[in-house]
């Protein structure tokens, strides 16, 4: 599964700071634990309402109360792992990038002359971002899973047979996703090798810019740059 190959990477690359993505998951977690309530809370509150009981005043102010509290627990503990998991995530591409470098060079002369730098610093530019980007999105993840979870278990609560439906529609999406990714997953990755070799070729012409201007093959340039660009437009 893509998201257990990316996280091992993250993990890999955290070396120190895997306690603090164990403590943001945790936090995460919690404050997803606020959200959750909420919904239920606000649930109660019209319920007690609909009741009209002899403590009605009561029991209105404590689920009113209930709420407030999952309200400030999210943004306490949201706020505190965001702050933890931008970090993490600015070490981890730091090190991927420093231990990419350090692989390079170590590699022969020969192998450098066959593979274009623009092009390699485009391909470490790319995978050193899209791990920064899924280290820095793990609260979307955390949220996703625990609303999923959680929702199933109210409903649960309420009545099993819906909940079980509502599981297994969960499932269904899932699968019918993971299909949908695997269709473009080849597309994206041709893209990427077009835009690898449109930065090769930008790196050579800003190299060159000089000898651009001095022979005016700005606009011959462009045109190179816009064809080398079209052939990598996604077919919609």
């Amino acid at each position: 599964m893509e998201y257990i190959y990316m996280f091992k990477k993250l993990w890999k690359y955290a070396e120190c700071d895997r306690k603090k993505i164990v403590a943001y998951y945790i936090l995460h977690i919690i404050s997803i634990l606020g959200v959750i309530i909420q919904p239920y809370a606000f649930a109660m509150v019209i319920n007690t309402l609909q009741e009209n009981g002899a403590n009605l005043i009561n029991n209105v102010l404590f689920w009113l109360g209930i709420y407030m509290v999952g309200f400030a627990i999210f943004n306490l503990f949201h706020r505190i792992a965001r702050f933890i998991e931008r970090h993490v995530a600015f070490n981890v591409k730091k090190r991927f990038i420093v231990k990419s470098y350090g692989i390079l060079q170590t590699l022969p002369l020969q192998w450098h002359s066959e593979n274009h730098s623009g092009n390699v610093i485009d391909r470490l530019n790319t995978a050193g971002d899209s791990l920064y980007y899924f280290a820095n999105m793990q609260s979307n993840c955390i949220e996703a899973i625990m609303k999923f979870i959680g929702a199933a278990i109210m409903l649960m609560i309420i009545s099993p047979t819906i909940s079980i439906v509502a599981i297994i529609f969960g499932v269904i999406m899932i699968l019918i996703t993971k299909k949908m990714y695997t269709v473009v997953v080849p597309e994206y990755r041709l893209q990427n090798e077009g835009f690898h070799d449109v930065s090769a070729a930008l790196f050579d012409y800003i190299r060159n810019i000089n000898t651009i201007i001095i022979l005016k093959l700005g606009e011959l340039v462009q045109k190179d740059l816009s064809t080398r660009l079209d052939r990598i437009s996604p077919p919609y």
